[in-house]
């Protein structure tokens, strides 16, 4: 299954702080009971220019949505009028039914306030273990890209793989 959901902001009129949110509800056959995602994107009040662009995409695995799960998110920012700290989030919020209980998972970029060119790219992929999976699971990421030397089409990608003994300690 996969959903896929753009933000294109006009070139004009753009005004701080601006969000756009994007729900994905998954029908009830073959996903078990209505899965559910959720994109927020979020910029920065400071310094907006034209023609930004985020792109989100969900893809969940065919088997039961329980092991091997993967939710990926990136933001592809518009090569020109770039400005300083500019923050794109997206949280993954996973319903409870086989997937043992409320899991979520969130990646937050954050660029750097001075250095930033065109085209920058951020990535993050999570994919969750398949075997003893807890309640309430939770992971986070985040890019800070230092100040200087940074250049076009720059990219970075985290991945998380949750072992058992790691879902047991987050879990308490």
């Amino acid at each position: 299954m996969r959903g896929k959901s753009t933000f294109d902001f006009a070139k004009s009129g753009l005004q701080c702080g601006m969000r756009g949110k994007s729900t994905f509800d998954f029908a009830k056959s073959g996903l078990q009971c209505g899965k559910r995602g959720k994109s927020t994107f979020d910029f920065a009040k400071s310094g907006l220019q034209c023609g930004m662009r985020g792109k989100s995409t969900f893809e969940f695995t065919k088997s039961g949505l329980r092991c091997g799960m993967k939710g990926k998110s990136t933001f592809d920012f518009a090569k020109s009028g770039l400005q300083c700290g500019m923050k794109g989030k997206s949280t993954f919020d996973f319903g409870k039914s086989g997937l043992h209980g409320g899991m979520r998972g969130k990646s937050t970029f954050d660029f750097g306030k001075s250095g930033l060119h065109g085209g920058m790219r951020g990535k993050s992929a999570f994919e969750f273990s398949k075997s003893e999976l807890q309640c309430g699971m939770r992971g986070k990421s985040t890019f800070d890209f230092a100040k200087s030397g940074l250049q076009c089409g720059k990219r970075g990608k985290s991945t998380f793989d949750f072992s058992a003994s790691v879902l047991r300690y987050l879990t308490g």
